[in-house]
């Protein structure tokens, strides 16, 4: 390249001592290859990329731009002429004497015939295109690399720090000043040499009138434009510099340093050491420095004190300060609760600790800030978002992350039972190479790890309820199916902090660990105790219980309470105590909570002391102001339960996916984005009650012969019975019974309820004779009492109720009573809980009578749960010939946490029908009970739920009913037991197959390909069926197929449980299905009354008929030929009558089918014919076909065989031309059959996949 020395003017000037050859070349040579590599590895340093790569291109291009002036210059002769009229004269010579010049020869490029005058010309225009190259290739095209980069930098940088909600704008703006400042520097540098050559060049072709001024001008000027522009590449690294706030500082600091030193120096060694003193004092003051023993040796408290006063000053410490540590300990100080705790030592996390979850190279940053000036710590704070560093923040950061540690050694170990770490800074936001929201290391992440890794703990539960989701611990675990991550957070539609899409219900994990990541995103502020709690008993209980976890971790951050600045809702703290009790069922009540956010002091010191109450044990106070879920609410556990059904066997009858858009996103979309600050309200809300523990935990009553229990005590009642209760209790209940034991056992009774009304007992253990007059007796009296106070009796037998349900009384009825484990552990969450924590009874009458089937451990996993209502008011009921529970039922009792079930096996399909369509019934009424905003539940695969406790009444049914409520009062009952089936009724008919065509192998290969079928069919909807006959008769599988098949909505109701309700379902079904069949020749071959009563002839004669009209993928048997027979219930006796004429299935067949069953040896005769076809074709796109099944089985040859014989280009984007995946084949076969159909074919029989 011809830079901005090889211009021809530059180095012509003679001079006295003649140069070499070399030197001549190098001279132009030289300037050229160093200023390009100055100007574009400026220019690429803007954009993104391999330095190397970069640098070995630059000098390579550099080399290749200088050749010419290597290769044109030459070394000329010069005879100095003194007549000249030139105002320049060299100093005095002799005459004659010639000069050696090096200049530009282009004799190479011209060639040699040329005259003088065209030769010059010539030159100039070399001259000219030489610099003209310079000026494009060496300033404006870096010029142009420069803006585009920097503008796209610009850009990324804008947004970059405007995520969060704090956008940091002073960051953005200094770094912008930066670019803009690099910019303008090569800009201005050089511009005016470039400027300078371009109009030389101009002066010399005449494009502008010559002038000796302006030529005078410009040649002076030549010398300093060049030096302004090679000082570019000097200044770059300065600038650089310049504009860090640190360099500067320091800067100053040298020069400053350099003028006193000068100053004292003079003034003799004594200023020396006054100056040397002053330093070190100054140095001691703003960079504080300690040895790690002296750090260590430090209390707590004092490194609280530090850690927040260091950056008192930051903008992003406004609320995570550490008065957030010293109000919560100072609180569980004055409410004794510390000193009921086991103090654990605290440590610091090794690095093998940090490092099972962070990168080196983010440990290794961290592990610097120690050594860091203020500066540079502000430095390093800018490069991560919402997060701050002081120069203790990494041994306050091991002490978060060791304290954890060291909770979960004491909680493995057996040392305590749980516990609660009090930690800063947080942790859960922290990512594997970058700080977060006030995090730096992720505390319950490495806590996860390290109980895996030290105790073989194989499942991990970590419950999140921070209002700020904790993306950190979700990256950290997505891929793994060990850890179960729930998180609750305020989400806004990706509005609030942290702004991420991976924060929605739909992220559910990765790969292996797909499922195992649970978030429930709140949409709307103001989220109350309803919402937590719906929440708990709908998703996240049953989805634990399932997983079965050997740890509970909680990311116990409070900022989702009320009052708290950041999380804005409206739950009060009482509902942690809640929270926390609902969870130390699981893992044998080995759960550990870290404390994360929480930034309204006095609600998160309420909270903590909540949260550390239920952990010692202490009853939870009783919930106020549940009323159900709001409607945001809903449609997050709605959208959640959703994505996680095909997961977890609990969900697998959980709603579909709404269909429209979530209301609240309408809503918030119309808003404005940032709330002005001067709307924010002061919510106020009344301090939780004291929780004072009664006197006495647990008093029994039992007979003689039985021992007490540990920790139990023996209760009796000293004080009489007035008269007037003692004539209820023989009118009512002691008629036909021995009056004196039966109403010794009663009073002690009444005693023992009276005491846990007056929390002097907190719970109580009765063995009784007759316990249907016991469980009579208490609820009676609590009727009766003054305060009308409800009691919730939850009685568990194997008999079915002949009570009608209603409002307040709910038998629950499973098909195997309580021997199937998940689906009585399914009732308790999805029914139980939220019906006694709506209902709020003052006391919880739990009623268990002889062969209830149940286990021990499901006993104490329910008492457990109750414990919860109630202020923890419980009163347990046994048979007094049911003496080996009495143990374990103590042990939960006196708050014991019960033992795992092991992971949970899927329910019985009809017990999960049963309870989802028992809720949905009851939803009405109780709201707790709610799932979805519409109260809609999706198709259940066994609708068969009528005949567990008789016909279930339908939704009208469901109103509260006067005769239930005069017999129990205000108590509300829920009774579980398992029944079979109804037999068939007397001296009713039915059509039924004979036992021999059952046995027809043509017959049950067809039942089996019907079956298939509509499993395939309604394979999305999630419907099984597996029998014909129990799986059609009510409606609700034909409902589905038709629908499916059709395109058709029916105006049919989706869940009945009625006979009338299901033969008025199957009357609609019915007949849309004739109004579709008579018009092509079909008779029906069925009823209303034959379908509900399981007539398998009818219900097959009707799929054959769906199957044939819409050309199933199928192929049906032939001729299938059945004997039918009625059969009687005559008094208690099944009999049967002569067969009826034998029935007869016919089905189409095409070529192809009687082919295979007729012909199959000739079927290689009719490929090889297919293939000659096909290549006919073919051929015209140079493709052949050779095997049809493996070379069709893509899609990609008949795709382009229907374009070829339609005569149409099919477009490439329609299709995958390469396909890779199996689902890219799918697609690519269904788009053919698509083409097959518009073509006018018929739809294929096969399937896609």
């Amino acid at each position: 390249m011809d830079g901005p020395t090889s211009d021809p003017d530059l180095l012509n000037s003679p001079s006295p001592s003649p140069p070499p050859l070399f030197h001549c070349d190098y001279t132009d040579w030289s300037p050229s290859l160093y200023i390009i590599p100055s100007v574009y590895l400026l220019a690429f340093l803007s954009c993104p990329s391999r330095a190397l790569l970069i640098l070995g291109g630059v000098w390579l291009l550099a080399g290749l731009l200088a050749l010419p002036g290597l290769l044109l210059r030459s070394v000329r002769e010069l005879e100095l002429d003194f007549e000249s009229e030139d105002d320049w004269q060299p100093e005095p010579v002799d005459s004659g004497s010639v000069f050696l010049s090096c200049q530009m020869d282009y004799s190479m490029l011209i060639g040699a015939g040329l005259e003088e005058a065209e030769q010059e010309r010539a030159e100039m225009w070399w001259a000219a295109a030489l610099s003209l190259k310079s000026t494009l290739i060496g300033f404006l095209l870096p010029l142009v690399i420069l803006l585009v980069c920097y503008c796209s930098l610009a850009q990324l940088l804008s947004r970059h720090f405007g995520r969060g909600p704090r956008p940091d704008r002073r960051r953005q703006r200094r770094l912008l000043r930066v670019i803009v400042t690099l910019v303008m520097a090569f800009f201005l540098c050089w511009l005016p040499l470039h400027v300078n050559k371009t109009v030389s060049l101009l002066l010399e072709f005449g494009f502008v009138p010559y002038s000796c001024s302006l030529d005078q001008i410009l040649l002076a000027a030549q010398p300093y434009v060049t030096c302004l522009a090679y000082l570019n590449s000097c200044l770059n690294p300065l600038l650089y510099a310049a504009c860090d706030p640190s360099f500067k500082k320091r800067c100053i600091g040298a020069i400053l340093m350099l003028c006193k030193t000068n100053r004292r120096g003079a003034e003799g060694g004594e200023g020396e050491k006054d100056e040397g003193d002053d330093e070190k004092g100054e140095r001691s003051s703003e960079f504080p420095t300690r040895t790690q023993e002296e750090t260590a040796d430090r209390t707590e408290e004092e490194m609280v004190e530090e850690a927040g006063s260091m950056m008192a000053e930051g903008p992003a410490c406004k609320i995570e300060v550490p008065e957030r540590l010293t109000v919560s300990h100072e609180a569980l100080v004055e409410s004794g609760l510390a000193d009921r705790c086991v103090s654990v030592p605290v440590r610091e996390a090794t690095e093998a600790d940090i490092l099972q979850v962070h990168s080196e190279e983010y440990l290794e940053g961290v592990k610097k800030t120690p050594y860091m000036t203020l500066e540079d710590l502000k430095e390093f704070t800018l490069q991560y978002g919402d997060v701050y560093f002081h120069p203790n923040i990494y041994h306050c950061a091991k002490l978060a992350a060791g304290a954890a540690l060291q909770l979960v050694d004491s909680v493995m170990t057996g040392k305590v039972r749980n516990g609660m770490a009090l930690v800063r800074p947080p942790g859960h936001h922290s990512m594997r190479s970058a700080a977060s929201g006030f995090c730096v290391f992720n505390n319950v992440a490495i806590a996860a790890q390290y109980a895996k890794q030290k105790y073989g703990v194989k499942r991990v539960l970590i419950v999140d309820w921070d209002v700020h989701h904790g993306q950190g611990v979700q990256h950290c675990f997505e891929d793994d199916p060990s850890v179960l991550y729930f998180s609750w957070h305020r989400y806004e539609h990706q509005k609030f902090w942290p702004n991420l899409r991976e924060s929605d219900f739909d992220c559910v994990g990765k790969e292996k660990g797909a499922g195992f990541n649970v978030n429930v995103p709140w949409n709307e502020v103001k989220m109350q105790n309803s919402d937590y709690l719906s929440v708990f008993c709908h998703l996240l209980l049953p989805v634990a219980y399932e997983f079965c976890p050997d740890l509970v971790l909680v990311c116990a951050g409070f900022d989702s309470a009320i009052g708290d600045p950041e999380g804005e809702m409206c739950a009060t703290p009482d509902i942690f105590a809640h929270l926390t009790h609902l969870l130390m069922n699981l893992a044998g009540g080995k759960l550990c909570a870290l404390l994360e956010g929480g930034y309204n002091l006095t609600c998160l010191a309420q909270s903590v002391c909540q949260t550390v109450h239920t952990l010692l044990g202490d009853p939870a106070p009783r919930p106020a102001d549940l009323h159900g879920p709001c409607k945001s609410a809903l449609e997050s556990l709605h959208c959640a339960r959703a994505a996680h059904r095909q997961y977890w066997a609990c969900l697998k009858h959980a709603a579909d996916l709404p269909t429209s858009d979530i209301s609240t996103k309408r809503i918030r979309l119309g808003e404005e984005d940032e709330k002005p600050l001067d709307t924010e309200e002061e919510l106020v809300w009344p301090e939780p009650p004291k929780r004072l523990a009664p006197a006495l935990r647990t008093a029994v009553v039992l007979p003689g012969g039985v021992a007490c229990p540990d920790g139990c005590n023996q209760f009796s009642s000293s004080e009489e019975l007035d008269p007037v209760t003692v004539n209820k209790l023989t009118e009512n209940l002691l008629k036909d019974v021995d009056e004196s034991d039966a109403l010794s056992i009663l009073s002690s009774l009444i005693a023992l309820v009276e005491k846990m009304e007056k929390n002097e007992i907190c719970t109580g253990l009765a063995l009784v004779q007759d316990i249907s007059m016991a469980m009579m007796c208490v609820v009676q009296h609590a009727a009766s009492a003054p305060d009308n106070r409800k009691t919730l009796v939850v009685h568990f037998s194997n008999k079915e109720s002949e009570k009608h349900k209603g409002r307040y009384y709910i038998p629950v009825c499973l098909k195997k009573g309580f021997s199937d484990t998940s689906g009585f552990i399914q009732a308790v969450l999805g029914l139980l809980l939220p019906l006694g924590y709506e209902y709020d009874p003052g006391l919880v009458l739990l009623v268990r009578m002889s062969a209830g089937g149940l286990c021990d451990g499901v006993w104490q996993q329910l008492t457990g749960l109750l414990l919860g209502l109630a202020h923890g008011h419980t009163l347990v009921l046994m048979q007094d010939g049911e003496r080996a529970p009495v143990g374990p039922t103590a042990s939960s009792l006196l708050g014991d946490p019960a033992p795992s079930l092991g992971p949970l096996l899927a329910p019985l399909p009809e017990d999960v029908a049963y309870v989802e369509n028992l809720r949905h019934m009851l939803s009405a009424d109780w709201k707790l009970l709610q799932t979805t905003v519409d109260n809609h539940v999706r198709p259940v695969p066994h609708p068969d739920v009528r005949g567990r406790c008789g016909a279930g009444p339908s939704v009208k049914q469901m109103k509260p009913l006067d005769s239930t409520r005069h017999v129990y009062g205000r108590e509300m009952a829920g009774l579980l037991c398992g029944t079979k089936r109804k037999k068939q009724e007397e001296n009713a008919e039915r059509i039924m197959l004979d036992p021999t065509s059952r046995e027809n192998l043509k017959f049950k290969d067809l039942l089996k390909v019907l079956i298939d079928w509509i499993n395939s069919e309604l394979e999305e909807d999630r419907i099984i069926v597996k029998d014909l006959e129990e799986d059609c008769y009510d409606g609700q599988v034909l409902q589905k197929i038709f629908e499916k098949l059709s395109g058709r909505k029916l105006n049919v109701a989706e869940v009945t449980q009625s006979e009338i309700g299901q033969k008025q379902k199957l009357q609609t079904v019915l007949e849309a299905v004739n109004d579709l069949l008579r018009p092509h020749g079909w008779t029906s071959e069925w009823s209303v009354d034959s379908i509900h009563a399981k007539n398998l002839v009818a219900i097959v004669y009707l799929l054959v008929a769906l199957a044939m009209h819409f050309q199933a993928p199928i192929r049906l048997p032939e001729h299938v030929s059945v004997q039918v027979v009625v059969v009687k219930n005559d008094d208690g006796k099944i009999c049967s009558s002569n067969p009826l004429n034998p029935r007869i299935f016919t089905t189409e067949r095409d070529a192809f089918d009687t082919l295979l069953d007729h012909a199959p040896d000739k079927l290689n005769v009719v490929k090889t014919s297919l293939i000659t076809f096909v290549n006919k074709h073919l051929n015209k796109l140079n493709l052949e076909v050779t095997e049809l099944e493996s070379q069709f089985a893509d899609g990609v040859y008949l795709i382009l065989l229907m374009g070829l014989l339609e005569d149409y280009f099919v477009p490439l984007y329609n299709f995958f031309l390469t396909p890779e995946s199996f689902e890219q084949k799918v697609h690519n076969v269904a788009f053919a059959f698509e083409l097959m159909q518009d073509g006018g074919l018929k739809k294929p029989k096969a399937r896609p996949d």
